[in-house]
């Protein structure tokens, strides 16, 4: 066999080698874009989300904050948002009359139990709302805040920012 045919056969075996060596990396590339896209994703239709639950409590619906943990009967949504913390039976409503259902129409492809909605808060200056709508008898501002936590795919991310984020949306309106 001439030397030329021999060089060839090396730099085959060098071509393999090379690129068994750069493929992990280009994959965990790859995976981390698909992950940034998903977070991004994930932030625009949590803030679209709590746009429109401010929207809708902007029409003076700011007590209806989510569907009643008792109630047994079909949702529109396959997993609501939970109930925040501090929600009574006078903040119960059938869904789709409440904020919490508001917000799970726009977590498509979205884990809406990962959801944590704050009570929305009113106000009456133009300072941003920080009282309990309930005790504010007439509100002209409302605002809408809710978290949600998004668990990344890559495992470079995971060993640099753990293995979640928490996103963050808030909305504020004008009491209609």
């Amino acid at each position: 066999m001439s030397a030329h045919g021999r060089s060839r056969r090396r730099g085959r075996g060098q071509t393999l080698t090379e690129f068994a060596l750069i493929l992990p990396v280009f994959l965990i590339m790859t995976v981390a874009v698909v992950d940034g896209a998903r977070v991004y994703m994930a932030q625009i239709a949590l803030t679209n989300g709590v746009r429109e639950a401010t929207l809708f409590a902007v029409r003076g619906n700011y007590n209806a904050w989510c569907r009643s943990p008792a109630d047994a009967g079909d949702s529109l949504v396959p997993v609501p948002v939970p109930c925040p913390t501090g929600a009574s039976a006078s903040n119960y409503s059938s869904d789709p009359n409440n904020l919490a259902f508001r917000i799970a129409v726009e977590l498509d492809g979205m884990n809406p139990s990962r959801v944590v909605m704050d009570p929305p808060k009113c106000g009456t200056g133009t300072a941003a709302p920080s009282s309990s709508c309930a005790a504010v008898t007439s509100p002209t501002y409302v605002s809408v805040h809710a978290t949600y936590r998004f668990d990344f795919l890559t495992p470079g991310i995971t060993s640099l920012w753990g293995n979640s984020v928490t996103l963050q949306a808030t909305s504020t309106g004008a009491v209609q």
